[in-house]
């Protein structure tokens, strides 16, 4: 099903379910539909907004890591020095409820603020933060998405693991990808850590 064809669909059964529930109004216009459209076909079916040669393996050892380990431009990860590419958890508050984000990618990870926090506005602006519990789940897989299209822009491949975990009230949504999907020690690790967090 096309990105268009989605919400069309989506806004007609708000519209019958408004029609069923006539105090609620319907989420969705035409201007909100194309806007809509408009964000998925830029940044997770189109093409993206980081390196436009996907096919060139950039140094991440010079790019990330001040040039201290071993040129990894012949690989999409690397294979020696991955004590330089650590997971990491970081803590965000989106709409009033704890975010996690757990990564493990050679790549810089500076803009990742930037970068969860524009995603996040997108993501309102698909009507991914209606107070729906499938919405909700579209947040977290859209999250992903996001995360590892931006990564693998810079460097094809680069980006190993990403876990997008979610704490609303009274449910807790996890979208994992790669390493952190697959690898039981990476999800352990992962989880430990948020674990940790609240104590410290």
């Amino acid at each position: 099903m096309s990105s268009k064809k989605f919400f069309e669909r989506m806004d007609k059964l708000n519209k019958q379910s408004n029609a069923d529930h006539p105090t609620s109004t319907s989420r969705y216009n035409d201007e909100e539909i194309n806007d809509a459209i408009k964000i998925l076909n830029e940044n997770i079916i189109g093409t993206s907004k980081g390196n436009e040669n996907m096919n060139e393996l950039a140094n991440m050892g010079k790019e990330a890591n001040a040039g201290m380990v071993r040129d990894d431009s012949s690989t999409s990860t690397r294979l020696l020095d991955k004590n330089w590419s650590p997971l990491i958890v970081r803590k965000y508050q989106m709409h009033g409820w704890p975010l996690f984000i757990g990564m493990i990618c050679d790549a810089n990870l500076n803009d990742l603020d930037t970068l969860i926090y524009e995603i996040d506005k997108d993501a309102v602006k698909l009507g991914f933060t209606d107070g729906k519990i499938q919405s909700a789940r579209n947040y977290a897989g859209y999250m992903s998405d996001r995360i590892v299209k931006h990564y693998n822009s810079i460097k094809v491949g680069v980006t190993e693991g990403v876990m997008v975990f979610w704490y609303i009230d009274k449910m807790a949504i996890a979208s994992a990808y790669g390493d952190l999907m697959t690898h039981y020690k990476c999800a352990q690790e992962f989880y430990s850590i948020v674990n940790t967090l609240p104590h410290i």
